[in-house]
């Protein structure tokens, strides 16, 4: 993920581990910071850019189901 400008300047990275709960048409239903990154800004973002996302659907048998994943999001400086 590219990490915000403002947090560039500041040196600021790391890992955002969101959970997020998919609803059956493949939209995020939820997002919530399950553990920080340490830095607001990139906590803002992930939870910006993963209330973006499109998904495709999971199904069971063929029924589109509602499902719960932890997901990391990682903000890295070149």
């Amino acid at each position: 993920m590219e990490v915000p400008r403002a947090s560039r300047r500041a040196g600021e990275s790391g890992v955002v581990w969101l959970r997020v709960v998919v609803d059956t048409r493949g939209l995020p239903k939820l997002v919530q910071v399950q553990r920080s990154s340490g830095h607001a800004r990139l906590d803002e973002q992930a939870l910006f850019a993963m209330r973006q996302a499109r998904f495709k659907p999971h199904t069971e048998n063929g029924t589109p189901i509602e499902v719960e994943v932890i997901a990391p999001i990682e903000y890295l400086l070149d």
